[in-house]
């Protein structure tokens, strides 16, 4: 496997994703809702609602694994479903972050190739069926696991201070 041409091509197919505003546009959206509107909407969830007719925290605590009670103990019962959703629901959906932004840089990838009619001229590289593939998937992978690291920061510091 030539390694030059793997560069050159997720460096091409780099180059074109930032171009495209249907990328970019997804990976904003990506961010406002998972990294920022959830979190937001979460912790302020508790301020717009009633707590009258809410079960007090010994009535919900059955339906609550053992292995979390201990981490809810001290938590005033407004706090307790924020850490629930946040920590434990919200933050395992990063792991599928990285694969939604991937599929739209590497759908550009392929379909943006035919659109730019610059697919036949990449066949006739002197790159393998293999190089071809792997340097496309290099090309969505790398970005999409950069970003959601930074959409994990994002989503922390957004946390933490609400």
């Amino acid at each position: 496997m030539n390694f030059r041409i793997l560069h050159a091509l997720a460096e091409k197919d780099l180059r074109e994703v930032r171009k495209n505003r249907i990328a970019i546009i997804g990976a904003v959206v990506l961010t406002v809702v998972f990294s920022i509107g959830f979190p937001l909407l979460f912790t302020q969830i508790s301020t717009f609602t009633s707590s009258e007719n809410a079960p007090t925290l010994e009535e919900v605590a059955p339906l609550i694994p053992k292995e979390i009670q201990g981490v809810i103990a001290g938590l005033d019962f407004q706090q307790v479903p924020v850490v629930l959703f946040l920590g434990y629901l919200f933050a395992p959906l990063f792991l599928v972050i990285p694969l939604m932004l991937a599929s739209i840089i590497a759908a550009e990838a392929f379909v943006g190739e035919k659109e730019r009619k610059t697919l036949e001229a990449l066949l006739y590289t002197p790159a393998t069926d293999l190089e071809l593939f792997t340097g496309k998937v290099l090309a969505s992978l790398i970005p999409a696991m950069a970003f959601a690291w930074v959409n994990f920061a994002i989503y922390t510091v957004v946390v933490n201070v609400s």
